[in-house]
């Protein structure tokens, strides 16, 4: 599935062409779903066969502008969410680390 990964500037804005109506349309619900999920912990990705590259590519572009912080993993097949921003890691470590 990491062929579905947008790499390039080019590779983002042909698929923010393609694909305005799902970004306009599942964007929000994606930032909501994402920020949910577990700090620091991987989720798999349940995609529906023949919605990866949609899926993928969503979520890169919600990286892209900063909307979300996460990494996928080698295979794609999982996503983790990572802190936001500094006060959001400092938490997560409080927490995790003692």
């Amino acid at each position: 599935m990491t062929r579905y990964l947008l790499r390039t500037d080019l590779a983002i804005i042909e698929f923010r062409k393609r694909h305005a109506k799902l970004l306009r349309d599942y964007s929000a619900a994606y930032i909501r779903w994402i920020n949910s999920l577990p700090l620091m912990e991987w989720t798999r990705l349940t995609i529906p066969k023949g919605h990866e590259e949609s899926i993928i590519g969503l979520i890169c572009c919600l990286y892209v502008e900063g909307a979300v912080n996460i990494t996928f993993s080698n295979t794609c097949t999982s996503i983790r969410r990572d802190p936001a921003n500094e006060e959001e890691y400092q938490q997560w470590l409080d927490e995790h680390c003692k």
